[in-house]
């Protein structure tokens, strides 16, 4: 219930993807699993009929806070592009984007600058080309070494959580950038970790 009136969404995308995916897999193995992933599927539908005109607001693009929203995402990935240019090789550094975002146009309000609401984008654009080879160097080697030790059903469930982040990374920051998310990701981790004794 909490993850539907977050009206995120990112993560009702998410949501829906892990739903399929955990029930596909758990309909001929685990059929208490299977039925759970139903009732919260029933329960979600419910919320959106029972509160349509919110969802229809954050679906449909008429209002001014979403065409709003839109618009500053994508000014966003614009701005993301210009300070990546600058900063091709070394980044702008962890946790500088907003400084790099001030100092490209100093002339907006102070509420305004925020990360790009894309967590890929931001992390190229913070730790830059060199920066992002060695964590793919880094995550290449983790991701050999687990698949070479984790069972087959181990390695499905990994993928949907990998899925499911992928998928808030693409539409969100907060992964990268607040500290709720740096949590969730190491959550994630852990389960990685875990999944593969």
């Amino acid at each position: 219930m909490a993850l539907f009136f977050t009206f995120s969404r990112s993560a009702w995308i998410a949501w829906g993807f892990f739903v399929i995916f955990i029930f596909l897999f758990c309909l001929f193995k685990n059929k208490k699993v299977a039925w759970g992933v139903i009732f919260s599927l029933f329960l979600f539908l419910i919320l959106l009929f029972t509160y349509w005109p919110l969802v229809q607001n954050r679906t449909e693009i008429k209002s001014n806070y979403e065409v709003r929203s839109i618009t500053e995402r994508w000014d966003g990935y614009r701005e993301a592009l210009d300070i990546w240019d600058k900063n091709k090789y070394w980044g702008v550094g962890p946790g500088h984007y907003t400084l790099a975002s001030f100092t490209l146009d100093n002339s907006r309000n102070g509420a305004t600058y925020q990360p790009v609401h894309n967590v890929f984008l931001l992390f190229i654009v913070e730790i830059g080309i060199v920066g992002f080879a060695l964590f793919c160097f880094i995550l290449a080697t983790f991701v050999s070494y687990f698949l070479s030790i984790a069972k087959s059903k181990k390695r499905f469930l990994s993928l949907v959580f990998l899925l499911i982040s992928l998928i808030l990374g693409l539409f969100d920051h907060y992964l990268l950038s607040s500290y709720v998310g740096m949590l969730m990701l190491s959550t994630y981790l852990a389960v990685l970790t875990r999944l593969s004794t």
